[in-house]
């Protein structure tokens, strides 16, 4: 499946299908990926992150080339962070200006290790706690 958000709505792509939810915290869906995420992220084993990025302006190479740097820092920023809280991940990072063509790509990859067990703990904890949540909303 895929997904997207924008405007305050969730896309969501299944079986060439689409399905349009409005993000409330009311959304009972809505909650429920929140705390499936929540509970996903703590137990996750971050093994790589890869982030791979092509961009060129062919009638400026100065407009190239600063871009690339923005690009540059600005990953390694954010990145930077993500290696303080998961400080087992292998990090590369490769930016490639081209001054010959008019291209602006980004590709993040994320490779991650979670036991079975795990994935199936974060389901039950999701679920009553979005169980819980709404029942304290009656």
């Amino acid at each position: 499946f895929k997904f997207r958000v924008k405007n305050g709505y969730i896309y969501i792509y299944f079986n060439n299908k689409e399905r349009k939810e409005k993000i409330s915290n009311k959304n009972i869906n809505i909650q429920f990926i929140l705390n499936l995420v929540n509970q996903l992220y703590f137990r996750q084993q971050w093994l790589e992150f890869n982030v791979f990025s092509n961009f060129g302006f062919m009638l400026n190479s100065c407009t190239t080339a600063t871009a690339c740097g923005i690009i540059d820092v600005v990953s390694k920023s954010i990145l930077g962070k993500i290696k303080n809280n998961k400080k087992s991940a292998h990090i590369f990072i490769d930016i490639n200006p081209k001054y010959d063509e008019d291209i602006f790509n980004i590709r993040f990859v994320n490779v991650v290790r979670m036991s079975v067990v795990d994935i199936i703990y974060a389901f039950i904890v999701a679920i009553l706690r979005t169980k819980i949540n709404k029942f304290k909303e009656v």
